[in-house]
C-alpha cells in the first residue's frame, strides 16, 4: 500500500503493520503515526499485534492498539531514549541490605534470648541463620519471580534493587525495573502475580519453621523490657492454620518475624492500586474499570489509617505515585479462564495475608512505690540542733518498681530549709543523689542521713524524698516532717550526768520544772528502737506524757531492756533536756 508524502521510517512501520492488518487510513502527528485498521477477532489481534510489536520494539518504536468506533486504532510512538545504571548498583544495594538485615537480625536474636551483647558472634550467626536468610529468601524469590516472568514475555527488566534500612526489619523491601511497556493483559497478570505467589509460597514453610523453633527453643527466661514500649505483631488470618499445625510459643521467634514480614509484604503488594502488583492484576482482570477497585482500596487504607497510622502514610505515598494504572499496549485481548482464576487466587491470598493493624504498640508505664521503713515506718523525725549525736539521724525507706519495664531511677531529697540536709547512701558513702536500675517487681532499701546545723531555728521543717524514673519527667515522693528542737533550761534531769545501769533493772531519775507554771512534758528515747518502760508505760517507738507542777520536781521510774547507749529526751514545746544512759 502506497502512502504518499511519508519518509522512510513511516514506510517501514507501515510495511510491518500491513503484513498483519488491513489499514483503512493513516494519520501523521508530530509525535506518532496512527493507523485505522479493520476489525479482527481477539485471538487474531493478539497474535498479529505481537508480531508487529516485536519488530517495532527492536527498531525503537512502541505500538499501542485499541478500539474506536468499530475499528482498530494502532498508534506508534518513538521509544524515548533511556540510560540504565550498571549491575554494580544492584550489588552495592544487595550488600548494604544484607549488612542491615544481619544487624537487625542479630538484635532480634539477642533480644529473643535476653542477651544484651548484640555483637556477640553467637547473636550475629543466629541473626543470619534465623532472620536474615529467611527474610532475604522471601524478598529475593518475590523479585526474581517478577524478573523471570518479565523475561518470559520478552520484556527487558533489571535485577532487583534491595533497599537497606537498619530499622525494625532491616530493609524496606526491593523492586525491579521493567524497561519495556507491558504488551497485553496476559503479561500484565503474569508479571504482577509471579512475585506475590512466590514470596507467599516461600513464607509458608518459613512460618511453620518459626513456630517450630519457638516451640522447641523458647526464651530462656521471662522477657523484660527496658524501652518505653513493646510491640506486638498481629498475625494475619493464615496463621490460624499454621498455629493449629504447630502451636507457637508466647514470644515471637526471629524466624517467625521474618515470615510475618513476608506476608505483610505480600499483602501490601497485592493491594489493587496503581502500579502495585495488585494494581497490575486488577487492571488485567477488569481493564479500565479497575480504577474503581483502586478507589475502594485506597478508601480502605484511609479507614485502616484511623487505627494504624502506617496505612495512612502508605495511602499518601500511593496517591503521590498515582492510583490509576496505565493500559498495556494491547488492552483488547481478554484473559483466558485460567488467568482469571489466577487473578481471583491473588486476591484470596491478599485476604489471608493482610491485617488491618500489623503492629500494636503498648507503651510501658513507669511506676514506683516509696515506703518508709525506719524508724517504725514513721515519717516524723526529731533532731536537736547544737547537740552532738542528736543533730542527725538515719532513716530507711524502700523503693519498689511496680511498673511494666526495667527502669533506672534517681533518688534524692529536697528540704524546704537550707539548714536541714539529707544525703542518700550509695553503698560506699552518703551522696546528694543515687542512681540504680530496678527490674520489674524489684525493690531496694535506701539509708538517708538527715542532719540539722546550728543555724536552724526550732520548728517544723519539710523534707521530701524524690524518685525520678528514666525520663525524669515525673516524681514519686515520700514526705517527712522534721521537728527541730533546741536545748533548754526550763526542764532538766537530775542527776544531769550520764547514767549506767544493768539491762532490765528499774531505776529512778528526777525531772525538774524551773518555770513558775505547770509543764506538760513528753518523754521519749531518741533511739526509737530502744525497748524501754517509763512509769510502767512501754515507750518503744513512742513516748510517755507527764505533768510537772510549777517550780517542782517529779520522780520517774525507768526500765530499759535493750543494751547500748541511749538518750532520754524530755520535751517541752521545742525545748528539750537530754540525759545519756548506758545499759549494760
Amino acid at each position: 500500500m502506497a502512502v504518499p508524502g511519508v519518509d522512510e521510517k513511516v514506510k517501514f512501520i507501515t510495511d510491518v503493520v500491513t503484513k498483519k492488518f488491513v489499514v483503512l487510513d493513516v494519520h501523521l502527528y508530530p509525535n506518532r503515526v496512527e493507523y485505522i485498521l479493520a476489525m479482527q477477532s481477539p485471538e487474531d489481534i493478539d497474535k498479529n499485534f505481537e508480531f508487529v510489536r516485536h519488530i517495532l520494539l527492536k527498531e525503537g518504536y512502541i505500538p499501542f492498539i485499541t478500539t474506536e468506533k468499530n475499528n482498530l486504532v494502532l498508534r506508534v510512538f518513538k521509544k524515548p531514549p533511556a540510560k540504565y545504571r550498571g549491575v554494580w548498583l544492584n550489588i552495592i544495594l544487595l550488600i548494604a541490605t544484607l549488612a542491615s538485615v544481619i544487624f537487625v537480625g542479630a538484635g532480634h536474636y539477642a533480644a529473643y534470648n535476653s542477651d544484651p551483647d548484640i555483637f556477640a558472634p553467637r547473636n550475629i550467626i543466629g541473626g543470619i541463620i534465623f532472620f536474615a536468610l529467611p527474610l532475604m529468601a522471601i524478598l529475593a524469590s518475590h523479585e526474581m519471580s517478577h524478573y523471570f516472568a518479565a523475561k518470559k514475555h520478552g520484556l527487558s527488566a533489571s535485577l532487583p534493587f534491595f533497599i537497606p534500612a537498619p530499622t525494625l526489619f532491616g530493609t524496606l523491601g526491593a523492586f525491579i525495573s521493567i524497561r519495556d511497556p507491558i504488551p497485553n493483559r496476559k503479561a500484565l497478570l503474569d508479571v504482577g502475580f509471579a512475585g506475590p505467589i512466590a514470596g507467599f509460597l516461600v513464607a509458608i514453610p518459613i512460618a511453620l519453621i518459626g513456630n517450630y523453633l519457638g516451640a522447641i527453643n523458647p526464651p530462656p527466661m521471662e522477657q523484660v523490657y527496658t524501652s518505653d514500649y513493646v510491640m506486638y505483631l498481629n498475625l494475619p488470618l493464615i496463621y490460624e492454620v499454621f498455629n493449629r499445625i504447630i502451636p507457637p510459643s508466647g514470644v515471637v521467634h526471629p524466624t517467625t518475624l521474618a515470615a510475618w514480614v513476608g506476608f505483610v509484604v505480600t499483602a501490601i503488594n497485592l493491594l489493587p492500586i496503581g502500579q502495585l502488583d495488585g494494581g497490575h492484576i486488577a487492571r488485567a482482570l477488569l481493564g479500565e474499570k479497575a480504577k474503581y477497585v483502586g478507589y475502594a482500596a485506597l478508601a480502605m487504607l484511609f479507614i485502616f489509617g484511623l487505627v494504624y497510622p502506617g496505612w495512612l502514610l502508605f495511602a499518601l505515598i500511593v496517591v503521590f505515585l498515582g492510583i490509576r494504572h496505565p493500559p498495556p499496549l494491547n488492552d483488547i485481548t481478554p484473559l483466558d479462564t485460567k488467568r482469571k482464576v489466577v487473578g481471583i487466587v491473588a486476591f484470596l491470598i491478599l485476604a489471608v495475608s493482610i491485617t488491618p493493624v500489623p503492629i500494636t504498640v503498648q507503651y510501658l508505664e513507669e511506676n514506683f512505690s516509696v515506703q518508709s521503713i525506719e524508724p517504725y515506718n514513721n515519717t516524723t523525725l526529731y533532731l536537736v540542733e547544737n547537740c552532738s549525736g542528736l543533730n542527725q539521724t538515719v532513716v530507711e525507706f524502700k523503693v519498689t518498681n511496680i511498673g511494666e519495664r526495667i527502669s533506672t531511677i534517681t533518688v534524692f531529697a529536697v528540704s524546704d530549709d537550707k539548714n536541714v540536709s539529707a544525703r542518700i547512701f550509695n553503698g560506699s558513702a552518703y551522696a546528694d543523689a543515687v542512681q540504680q536500675t530496678l527490674n520489674i517487681s524489684e525493690n531496694s532499701t535506701y539509708k538517708m542521713l538527715v542532719s540539722v546545723n546550728s543555724s536552724a531555728k526550732p520548728g517544723v521543717k519539710n523534707l521530701t524524698v524524690c524518685v525520678a524514673g528514666s525520663h525524669k519527667d515525673k516524681l514519686w515522693i515520700i514526705n517527712y516532717r522534721v521537728i527541730v528542737l533546741e536545748m533548754g533550761e526550763e526542764v532538766e534531769f537530775y542527776p544531769p550526768q550520764p547514767v549506767s545501769v544493768p539491762a532490765g533493772m528499774e531505776f529512778n531519775l528526777t525531772l525538774n520544772n524551773t518555770l513558775p507554771q505547770n509543764m506538760n512534758v513528753k518523754l521519749w528515747f531518741f533511739e526509737r528502737k530502744c525497748v524501754a518502760y517509763i512509769n510502767d508505760i512501754n515507750v518503744t517507738g513512742t513516748w510517755a506524757k507527764m505533768e510537772i507542777t510549777a517550780n517542782s520536781s517529779k520522780s520517774i521510774s525507768l526500765r530499759i531492756l535493750s543494751r547500748g547507749y541511749f538518750h532520754l529526751i524530755a520535751q517541752y514545746g521545742y525545748e528539750v533536756a537530754v540525759i545519756e544512759i548506758e545499759v549494760r
